[in-house]
């Protein structure tokens, strides 16, 4: 097994339980404590764990369930206000924005009910049921499988909605960013966003920091497919230092 994936399994483990020892993670991975504490320096280098005696523990939120998603929603929540504020910035009268579900996309909500004559696109139900725009702004649903637990519509009929589109600017949102690429953790979500990501000029990737590094189940882009990623200031400098040598525009929200 590659380093690679022994990384991506532990901070997988680590995002579920909060802390792990050497001795399970040697089994979980059929490697020697000494191949586990080399990997966990790594990671604690990279600012992704933290070491202690005899294992680790996560820096981040320990794992908040899909279906939570109001609570998902309170992680993080100032860093994800920045972003949206950041975010907002971007909106212009006259353009079609895809807007992707999520709980940092959902910030933007207020942003987008003050916005003046812009067309928004969305698989996002919360989207969809904000208060109605002051100005004339159409907000077109993808339709498809409403997904309760992520407050999202997925399936074929939002992957063809989005393959039928064009757009000025996607804001999207990702479970996880790393040097593999973009990735979530549902695996219906996946083939929606790929097609959000095809259908945008621009595509502006909204996460907050807990983000960086982090690789969900399943994998729907490269980093060549970002043109723009706003994060907070709390955000890892050595990865944002690779964001840009990657190309990639970076804001910092303050």
């Amino acid at each position: 097994m590659l380093s690679a994936e022994r990384h991506s399994i532990i901070l997988r483990e680590l995002a579920k339980h909060g802390t792990i020892t050497i001795e399970v993670l040697g089994k979980l991975l059929n490697v020697s404590d000494n191949t586990i504490r080399r990997d966990l320096s790594e990671l604690q280098k990279k600012g992704q764990l933290e070491r202690i005696q005899g294992g680790a523990v996560s820096i981040f939120p320990k794992e908040i369930p899909l279906g939570n998603i109001n609570r998902r929603m309170m992680l993080q929540s100032e860093e994800k206000q920045s972003i949206a504020r950041e975010a907002a910035k971007l909106i212009q009268p006259g353009k079609t924005y895809i807007i992707d579900a999520g709980t940092t996309t959902q910030y933007l909500i207020p942003y987008l009910c003050n916005a003046n004559s812009i067309t928004i696109l969305t698989n996002s139900l919360d989207i969809c049921n904000m208060p109605e725009p002051k100005t004339t702004s159409p907000v077109i649903s993808c339709g498809g499988v409403l997904s309760h637990a992520l407050h999202s519509f997925v399936g074929k009929p939002a992957e063809e909605f989005f393959s039928s589109v064009n757009a000025d600017i996607l804001f999207l949102g990702a479970k996880g960013i790393s040097e593999q690429g973009l990735s979530n953790e549902n695996y219906f979500e996946t083939p929606v966003k790929a097609k959000m990501i095809e259908a945008a000029e621009k595509v502006v990737l909204l996460v907050d920091s807990c983000k960086f590094g982090r690789n969900g189940l399943s994998t729907f882009g490269r980093l060549s497919d970002i043109d723009l990623v706003i994060t907070d200031k709390h955000a890892n400098p050595s990865f944002i230092d690779f964001l840009k040598s990657q190309k990639i525009e970076v804001i910092i929200a303050q």
